[in-house]
C-alpha cells in the first residue's frame, strides 16, 4: 500500500506542471489526490494499517508542500493544499474538499461518429 501511495505522489504532487492548461489540469488530479488521501486516513472501515499509511503519507506530503521548492510555479495551488491539509489535522471528520467534477456524458473527446479520431 504504501509503495502504491509513494508512486502516486510522485507521479503527481512532487512532478514538475507544465503552464497553462496543463498546468491547471495537473492541479485539480494534484486536489484529487490530496482529497483521497485525507478519506483514506480518515475512514473508519479502513484496517487501522491503511490508515496508518495514509496518515504517514499525507504526513509526507505536508512536509513536501511546506518546503521551499523553488520549482513550484502556482504557489497559489500549494497554500490551498498546506490549508486543507492543516484543517484535516485539526479535525479529520470535517474534511472539507471540493469533489471532483463528473466527466460529461457522450463518447470520448477526440473521437467522431466516422470513427476516424483526429483525422
Amino acid at each position: 500500500m504504501q509503495e502504491v501511495l509513494e508512486a502516486i505522489l510522485a507521479a503527481t504532487w512532487k512532478t514538475p506542471h507544465d503552464e497553462g492548461y496543463k498546468g491547471q489540469i495537473a492541479n485539480a488530479v494534484d486536489m484529487v489526490v490530496l482529497s483521497d488521501l485525507m478519506v483514506l486516513s480518515a475512514n473508519d472501515h479502513a484496517s487501522d494499517e491503511v490508515r496508518a499509511i495514509g496518515r504517514l503519507e499525507l504526513q509526507e506530503l505536508k512536509r513536501w508542500v511546506f518546503a521551499p521548492l523553488p520549482t513550484i510555479k502556482d504557489q497559489a495551488h500549494i497554500a490551498f493544499a498546506s490549508w486543507q491539509i492543516e484543517q484535516f489535522e485539526k479535525d479529520p471528520k470535517q474534511i472539507s474538499v471540493t469533489p471532483p467534477a463528473e466527466p460529461p456524458d457522450g463518447p470520448p473527446i477526440g473521437t467522431d461518429d466516422d470513427g476516424d479520431g483526429w483525422e
